[in-house]
């Protein structure tokens, strides 16, 4: 029962922060992707997978991270990680 609550929560969590935006027109201050000329270097590496081998999601500005991995019979399995 509690990976079950533990479960909704994060699918809650993770759909209203990746939100979606209905609107049909671009901000003004858009840039094409691949324009930006900052640096991304800052201060840490961004791992392709997670502690646990599973995939990683930023969570707000990179505070938190949430890593998930699904086994063979279809189980997920979602950790919340601090940055």
């Amino acid at each position: 029962m509690r990976n079950l609550n533990l479960l909704s929560l994060l699918t809650i969590l993770v759909v209203a922060l990746a939100g979606c935006d209905s609107s049909s027109t671009s901000p003004e201050n858009s840039k094409p992707p691949g324009s930006d000329a900052h640096n991304h270097n800052h201060g840490h590496s961004h791992a392709n997978e997670g502690p646990h081998g599973g995939h990683i999601l930023g969570l707000g500005n990179e505070e938190y991270h949430l890593e998930w991995l699904h086994n063979e019979s279809g189980k997920l399995t979602f950790y919340l990680l601090d940055a």
